[in-house]
């Protein structure tokens, strides 16, 4: 399994690598953002607009290559216990 869910309806996910992100992202998409109650109906109908207005898709790289621009890294639980995402703030030139 690329991703575990800790919930049925999404309302966390943790993706085992950047490179999961956007499939992630967009199952949350699918099973969560409609039904929550927490995301006011005005956020909904903007979503609604642009992705109606953008067919193009998402692209993998374009998500893996902002997440590195964001500090994120991969771990491949030699540094942890387990596999995962995290921020690296050397990778944005923070010491």
């Amino acid at each position: 399994q690329k991703y575990a869910c800790s919930t049925k309806n999404m309302t966390k996910f943790y993706p085992r690598s950047i490179e999961c992100l956007y499939q992630c992202v967009c199952s949350w998409q699918r099973r969560h953002f409609h039904e929550c109650s927490h995301i006011p109906k005005c956020i909904k109908d903007k979503y609604k607009v642009l992705k109606e207005g953008d067919k193009t898709r998402g692209k993998t790289q374009y998500w893996v290559r902002s997440a590195e621009a964001l500090g994120l890294v991969n771990t491949n639980g030699n540094d942890h216990q387990h596999d995962g995402i995290i921020f690296d703030k050397k990778k944005i030139g923070c010491v």
